[in-house]
């Protein structure tokens, strides 16, 4: 069985970090007149606006996977908010960047003003230091059947010592020398392989010349800065795999955060919804709330990672077991129990709505007089014209299938529980539904904290400073004070009055 899941990195802890101070950036930007800037330092919960390339190494040869330089147009950089783990985009996110580009201005205490910045060459003739982007199509001269590639904005660095292995001998200095831009249509022959090919319909769409190491006077060169894909990218080659950065900045929207501090560190603890008291942070190693913060950091993500790492263990497993079981008959009484118990949910649902539905597909509410047209959208069986209680019957087998495979391995393995034990399981899953519902009770009441504190009704203060008191003996676990014993018997009535 093949279960690929990464382990936490170090760099994940600042990762964390700078997400959290980001969180808690100020409200405006500090030049309040939101004219970017370039020559500020950066830090988490700036915007940042960059040109970017993002390659991987393979075989001595960097690998572009991302890139926003290979853009026709000028203006397309991307813009993020540095911390908010979503740089380049939201759907495909590379970690560690982020956090090493604010250790990089904040250790270092440079200036992004003190880097290249990017320019797209539009006209004037090739050099020899340039990167160009271009397109052609290449035709294979001599042979019985013309054989025609085409490059379209292809990335070319004309430093490179392999050009000719690529394109053919001759080919840089072919490009040497030509206009640059799209109303410039250019020819020319390279040998390849012992073959003559013509270049045909071969635009320079631009040219940049700061992608190359060297140096200029005045200027440092890209700024280089390493991360790494998530273990699922959505393609199996990038998983969990080094990249490598190529950032020019143009601007940055500059924001004030908080200093990363004991005091800090105690606000947020201190805060509903951190999961953690501060007596809980001092058994952590460390000299201070902070080194302590980032031992509590790194001892979470890996229990984290072990966590989803048995549960993929066990989804796995179960699906193995489920798929090679040898099931010689499946009752049918307990089929049509459980199958009347799926239709009568349905049929309730229909009664109680008066047959009307949201339709996820179309994003809207729909309304059905009849049961069956109901069931089909109420079941997400959206292009389905099959009558639903054929679903449900083969919902209702798989239940029971599943069932048996289980009560089978407990057999074997000798572990079912007896009474008592299936009592304390029973009282557990109700205590963390009692922590999760008092958590979240909490948690509401601190997203309307200042409404209760700034009312003009006395009772509405009261309440506020009664709620603080509970949240205080809530993360301290003071269960024996008497306001908040009396706050959880309340929402204990509440929650298993309703779900009893």
């Amino acid at each position: 069985m093949d279960l690929t899941i990464a382990k936490p990195r170090e760099i994940d802890v600042e990762i964390a970090l700078i997400s959290m101070l980001a969180a808690d950036k100020s409200e405006k930007p500090t030049n309040v007149d939101g004219v970017t800037l370039v020559d500020t330092e950066i830090g988490p919960g700036d915007i940042v606006n960059i040109y970017y390339r993002a390659y991987i190494e393979q075989d001595g040869i960097r690998k572009t996977v991302m890139s926003n330089i290979n853009e026709s147009t000028d203006g397309i950089y991307t813009s993020f908010i540095l911390g908010e783990g979503k740089f380049p985009n939201e759907n495909y996110p590379i970690r560690g960047v982020e956090a090493e580009l604010a250790r990089i201005f904040s250790e270092e205490k440079i200036n992004p003003s003190e880097y290249r910045s990017l320019t797209k060459i539009k006209s004037g003739e090739v050099k020899n230091n340039y990167v160009i982007y271009f397109t052609f199509d290449r035709l294979e001269k001599g042979a019985e059947e013309k054989k025609t590639e085409t490059g379209e904005l292809e990335r070319v660095d004309l430093t490179g010592d392999k050009l000719d292995e690529a394109y053919g001998v001759g080919f840089k200095d072919a490009i040497v020398g030509l206009a640059i831009g799209e109303n410039y249509d250019h020819s020319f022959e390279t040998t390849l392989d012992g073959k003559k090919y013509e270049y045909t319909n071969v635009v320079i769409n631009f040219a940049t010349d700061c992608e190359s190491d060297e140096t200029r006077e005045g200027e440092k060169p890209k700024l280089v800065v390493n991360g790494y894909y998530p273990y699922s990218t959505g393609y199996a080659a990038y998983n969990n795999k080094d990249i490598t950065v190529d950032v020019y900045i143009t601007s940055v929207v500059d924001y004030e955060i908080p200093a990363l501090d004991d005091e800090y560190i105690k606000d947020k603890v201190l805060e509903v919804n951190s999961g953690l008291t501060l007596d809980e942070l001092e058994e952590y190693d460390g000299d201070n709330l902070v080194e302590k913060y980032r031992s509590y950091a790194w001892a979470y993500l890996n229990e984290q990672y072990e966590a989803k790492l048995r549960s993929m263990i066990a989804k796995n497993m179960w699906n193995y077991y489920v798929k090679t079981a040898n099931i010689k008959r499946v009752p049918g009484g307990k089929v049509d129990q459980i199958y009347l118990e799926y239709y009568q949910e349905v049929k309730d649902a229909f009664e109680t709505s008066g047959g009307v539905v949201y339709n996820e597909q179309t994003e809207t509410t729909e309304s059905y007089e009849e049961l069956s047209d109901y069931a089909l959208i109420y079941l997400g069986l959206y292009d389905s014209d099959e009558d639903f209680t054929v679903t449900l019957r083969a919902l209702a087998e798989d239940l029971v299938i599943e069932r048996m495979i289980m009560y089978y391995i407990m057999r074997q393995e000798g572990i079912s529980p007896t009474e008592e034990q299936l009592a304390a399981k029973i009282a557990e899953v109700k205590l963390d539904y009692m922590d999760e519902y008092v958590y979240q009770y909490l948690a509401d009441f601190e997203k309307q904290r200042e409404e209760f504190e700034s009312s003009k009704v006395q009772s509405d203060r009261e309440y506020a400073e009664k709620m603080d008191r509970i949240i205080l003996a809530w993360k301290s676990r003071d269960t024996d004070n008497a306001e908040y014993a009396e706050f959880y018997a309340a929402r204990e009535k509440e929650m298993f009055d309703y779900y009893d």
